[in-house]
């Protein structure tokens, strides 16, 4: 195959995603949240709501490690480089991050496919194009990429079933984030790709992530240890976090995520490029 609201001083329900599903609350000090590798405790600066979501990748696009981060006026999104296409061992570099005027979109899992000519990141820049709000712009791009994403699983379940078996059936094959700020507000909103065990696809409910929120996906398992270590990690910062995030998984995991690190920021009159990385030609667009 070619591959939250504002937290108060009160407990609250919490979302969780991954193979192993759990009940867990929030309570005034600490947010418990699930994935598949580990349980995180992390300590939670003010209104701060943290979702950790790990993405199962398949041959053709290795998802590796992004991470969104809204303040009260902005949105930071970044990613690492690494990219495996088609099952080989060969290991390339490619911008995982689309931007467009004031709104941007990152990406993992199975994101492209030279049998079937599958690009995910040509159908974010099309979705992105679109003169519609944030929210708009997500749902077209699971218009878009529905057929072409199914039609690449299929040839991978038709030529190699052992393979798609444990790779994609009952699991995710591709994941974005879209992210703006509208009408001054910071917005992110998360969609979620699932293949059944039959093979086809289905959409999961779409996440809308507001103001200081930290969302994580992707190789995340050096992020929660260290999280579990160091309970004032939040105080780094936007930027700060997601180069700590990102070059923990870096050292953790070198076949999966790799550099050079790409970060953007979003806000209402500007998006600015603060390590275009692998993205640097992205920045005249």
């Amino acid at each position: 195959m070619q591959c939250c609201e504002s937290v108060r001083r009160r407990p609250l329900p919490v979302q969780h995603t991954g193979i192993r599903r759990n009940v867990a609350r929030l309570s005034a000090r600490a947010l418990h949240t699930v994935s598949s590798i580990s349980v995180l405790y992390p300590h939670l600066f003010p209104k701060l709501f943290v979702l950790t979501v790990v993405v199962i990748t398949g041959r053709s696009g290795w998802s590796t490690t992004i991470v969104g981060v809204s303040t009260n006026d902005s949105v930071f999104l970044g990613a690492d480089s690494m990219f495996g296409f088609d099952g080989s061992s060969a290991i390339g570099r490619m911008c995982k991050i689309n931007v467009r005027d004031n709104s941007a979109a990152a990406m993992a899992g199975h994101l492209a496919d030279s049998a079937k000519s599958f690009d995910a990141a040509k159908l974010i820049r099309a979705a992105l194009s679109t003169p519609d709000a944030l929210a708009l712009k997500a749902h077209t791009f699971e218009q878009l990429v529905r057929q072409p994403l199914q039609q690449s699983l299929d040839y991978g379940r038709q030529h190699e079933p052992v393979l798609f078996a444990s790779k994609f059936a009952g699991k995710k094959a591709l994941q974005t984030i879209f992210a703006t700020v509208e009408g001054g507000k910071p917005k992110m909103i998360v969609s979620t790709f699932r293949v059944t065990e039959d093979g086809s696809l289905t959409l999961e409910e779409p996440k809308e992530l507001g103001s200081r929120q930290v969302y994580v996906f992707g190789e995340s398992a050096a992020i929660a240890r260290y999280q579990t270590g160091n309970p004032r990690w939040s105080e780094a910062g936007p930027v700060g976090i997601i180069r700590k995030f990102l070059a923990l998984e870096i050292e953790d995991e070198p076949d999966l995520v790799g550099a050079p690190l790409t970060i953007v920021r979003i806000t209402s009159g500007e998006r600015r490029w603060i390590e275009p990385g692998q993205c640097a030609a992205d920045q005249s667009r």
